[in-house]
């Protein structure tokens, strides 16, 4: 298998962030996450990409056991990731902040500097590749944090709310890039609450709610299930819009 969680587990004192998650993700997968805030979402990408170590279970990687191996080593594996708020380097121009990310990930035949070249063409930034990071608009951070990520060269791309704060014509944007990516053959695992967008892209939908997966399965059913919507009530308007 690709990824495997088997019953997972990590808390914080008595408040439990990851209850005995198991699922698995297929090569090439696009797999949409949802639930509302607090659920867990986040540690749970800190569980996959090595931020956080669980107090439970097992995590697999490309038939190898990656439970206790930190973030670094994950990388070099293929397990890269975004974050919510886009921190690059902000005195360092584009191109260099991607550099970083490819420098930092070894291995491989490419050019550093041509591969870098070639994620700043495919994420939309080659025009800005000398300008300084910190210049940029939300949008351009955005891509930049992706840009960052793929410089690693991913087998897996794990999104963690990527689109938010962007308008709904910055958001088709960048769903559009996020489809390119998928198509390509990264496997992308997305964190979104702006659920349409998510849907959009998706070939699936796993539910956490309080550190538990309540759903998982096609997009569309999993919307219309009683239960996801009364977790969603009053976080989307109308379910039936989603589907």
């Amino acid at each position: 298998m690709f990824l495997e969680l088997n019953s997972v587990s990590k808390s914080f004192g008595a408040i439990p962030v990851a209850d005995n998650i198991s699922f698995s993700v297929g090569a090439g997968e696009a797999v949409g996450i949802i639930g509302p805030n607090g659920a867990g979402k986040t540690s749970l990408f800190n569980l996959i990409s090595g931020d956080l170590l669980p107090s439970a279970g097992r995590i697999e990687f490309l038939g190898n056991d990656v439970t206790i191996l930190g973030s670094r080593r994950r990388s070099h594996l293929g397990i890269a990731r975004t974050y919510q708020v886009p921190l690059p380097f902000t005195g360092l121009s584009v191109f260099e902040n991607v550099l970083v990310g490819a420098m930092f990930s070894g291995g491989g035949d490419v050019v550093p500097e041509d591969h870098c070249l070639d994620v700043l063409a495919k994420t939309g930034l080659i025009h800005r590749a000398d300008a300084l990071a910190g210049s940029l608009s939300l949008l351009d951070r955005k891509r930049l944090e992706l840009a960052r990520a793929l410089s690693t060269r991913p087998r897996v791309i794990l999104l963690d709310e990527i689109a938010g704060g962007l308008t709904e014509a910055e958001c088709l944007q960048l769903v559009s890039l996020i489809r390119t990516i998928h198509a390509s053959g990264t496997t992308v695992i997305w964190i979104e609450h702006i659920v349409h967008a998510l849907l959009s892209v998706v070939q699936r939908l796993i539910v956490l709610d309080r550190g538990r997966v309540v759903a998982d399965g096609d997009p569309h059913e999993v919307m219309r299930s009683p239960q996801v919507r009364e977790i969603y009530l009053g976080m989307e308007p109308d379910a039936e819009d989603l589907v």
